[in-house]
């Protein structure tokens, strides 16, 4: 979690749910919320975190959230003090892969990255790798990876929970076009596309970026609107 874009809309939220009416919305107890959107990266410490969460919990009582970002966090109840259920976008997004790319090779830019790796090319039967990063600042990223003779003929699927910036991923593609691998294929769960990534990522060689429809975007290929219809209807006990 980091304050910008989404802080925004936390606010507003928080807001809204705390005033009988405002303008034509009025919020009651039991409706149901969707918030979502681009937030903007800072470098915000574990006590912002918690009081970003407690604002969402003094206006809800039950969260849904698909694979947060908790690198530094034990478990999503570290800053958000309610009930919350976390889902995980493995399955649709190894579907998609499987359905769209041939002999893929799912690349973890990062060794953060790696559970997300692991887990899709486990559900899809391929090979994978994890690259390792140094990050030199915000723009300057150095990749490496291990060797790659073995997996030429496979197509390269860059994998990640976060596509923000992109500099990872470009600099993963770089270093993979270095060891005249296929183009790749680049997928993230929340493509928060931040400066013009998007448009980054093709120029720099991308067979194609897909994203889930966590957050609206052009590159939203893979629906997870399924396993949240699913968490509502086993909170609720909808037959």
């Amino acid at each position: 979690m980091a304050f910008g874009d989404i802080g925004g809309a936390v606010t507003e939220l928080v807001i809204t749910c705390q005033t009988a009416a405002s303008g034509s919305v009025a919020i009651a107890k039991g409706d149901a919320l969707k918030l979502s959107g681009a937030y903007t990266v800072t470098n915000a410490t574990l006590a912002e975190d918690a009081i970003f969460g407690q604002a969402l919990g003094g206006v809800s009582d039950w969260l849904i959230t698909i694979d947060p970002h908790l690198h530094r966090l034990a478990s999503i109840g570290a800053v958000y003090p309610r009930s919350a259920s976390v889902l995980h976008a493995i399955a649709p997004v190894a579907a998609w892969i499987r359905n769209h790319v041939e002999e893929p090779l799912i690349v973890g830019p990062d060794v953060e990255s790696r559970q997300w790796t692991e887990a899709v090319a486990d559900a899809t039967g391929a090979p994978f790798i994890v690259m390792e990063k140094t990050r030199r600042g915000d723009r300057a990223v150095e990749v490496t990876a291990p060797d790659l003779a073995g997996v030429k003929n496979r197509t390269p699927v860059l994998l990640d929970d976060i596509i923000s910036t992109a500099r990872t991923m470009i600099a993963a593609m770089a270093l993979l076009r270095e060891n005249e691998m296929k183009p790749a294929v680049c997928v993230g769960i929340h493509g928060v596309f931040a400066e013009g990534a998007y448009e980054d990522l093709l120029a720099a060689g991308a067979a194609r970026v897909a994203s889930t429809n966590t957050i609206a975007h052009l590159s939203n290929a893979i629906d997870v609107s399924d396993l949240i219809a699913e968490a509502l209807r086993e909170r609720f006990a909808i037959p």
